[in-house]
């Protein structure tokens, strides 16, 4: 019987803990959703005519990412992040729906008051790689 409430309680912990990690748990490469909004006229934006859109919003922290090239290669925000600690947190946001699909976006959480630096490329999926990056950007979290 006491090992069955252990257990228990050990489940729930992991649990609980599971439910309060941090979105940054989600780093590396994800996929951006297609959304019928844009970015507000706050974001900061980096546009390379021959690749993409990608743009930033602190308040909130959203990613957004537009494909303006049919030219049926994915396209990728690559960002980096320092945080108070001094880690260096790095991740890859794509969208590979096409110039059709427009805008997508996804939300990330980062520490307040730090500077967020991306860049918009295009992405080899398969090998998760980019070539043709540019349009280095940096914004406030």
């Amino acid at each position: 019987m006491t090992r069955l409430v252990a257990s228990a309680v050990a489940g729930t912990v992991l649990a609980l803990a599971a439910l309060a990690a941090p979105a940054s748990a989600a780093d590396g490469w994800q996929r951006a959703s297609v959304t019928s909004d844009s970015p507000s006229r706050d974001a900061r934006c980096s546009d390379v005519s021959f690749v993409g859109e990608g743009c930033f919003e602190g308040y909130g922290e959203w990613f957004w990412l537009r494909d303006t090239n049919a030219d049926d290669e994915p396209v990728v925000i690559h960002w980096t992040h320092r945080t108070f600690n001094g880690t260096l947190r790095e991740g890859y946001i794509y969208a590979n729906q096409g110039k059709a699909a427009g805008w997508t976006k996804i939300n990330k959480s980062f520490e307040e008051g730090l500077f967020i630096y991306f860049e918009v490329c295009n992405a080899d999926l398969a090998r998760h790689t980019t070539s043709w990056c540019g349009g280095l950007e940096w914004a406030a979290t």
